[in-house]
């Protein structure tokens, strides 16, 4: 996830030169989600002005653990025997959107602890989007979730971030 960071860095300075603007709003679905939120924490920038989050799972996501990570590992190693960097790296971002993945650790922790103040840029308006209509994995997932991300998991714990918008969703 660090490594796509990194490229959403470079497009974000990119399109800003390109259109001579000041700030970007980011929306991410997903993993996406969680690229644009280590960008924002990480960088401490004031190049955004507002994340918006779909089905994110902020606290990692139980399904990629159970069943996911060994699809995708799987299906990268017949498609690419070789394993091509750009697979490999989407393999390791998988692994980091488990629970108790050290970067979700790192995402979520303030000063090296959890708390109830989680780590946020507080120059950024956090929104969060999450579905509660289960879908046919949602048998492995406790509580509510949209198949794939349970809305506990949606949820950054702190003052600064309102609570997520949930409805009508399934990832």
């Amino acid at each position: 996830i660090k490594y796509y960071s990194n490229k959403l860095s470079d497009l974000v300075d990119e399109k800003l030169d390109e259109h001579n603007a000041r700030y970007v709003d980011l929306v991410g679905y997903s993993m996406g989600g969680l690229i644009s939120r280590w960008y924002v924490q990480d960088t401490n920038n004031n190049k955004v002005r507002n994340l918006i989050q779909i089905s994110t799972p902020n606290h990692g996501a139980i399904i990629m653990s159970n069943v996911l990570f060994k699809a995708y590992e799987w299906i990268f190693n017949i498609i690419d025997p070789e394993n091509n960097d750009i697979n490999w790296h989407t393999v390791i971002a998988t692994s980091q959107m488990t629970y108790h993945s050290n970067f979700i650790y790192d995402l979520n922790s303030y000063l090296g602890i959890f708390s109830n103040n989680e780590n946020v840029n507080y120059k950024v308006d956090y929104n969060m989007i999450g579905g509660d209509k289960t879908g046919a994995l949602g048998f492995l997932i406790p509580g509510p979730d949209d198949s794939v991300v349970e809305e506990t998991s949606l949820r950054i714990y702190n003052d600064h971030v309102s609570d997520p918008v949930i409805g009508y969703l399934n990832h």
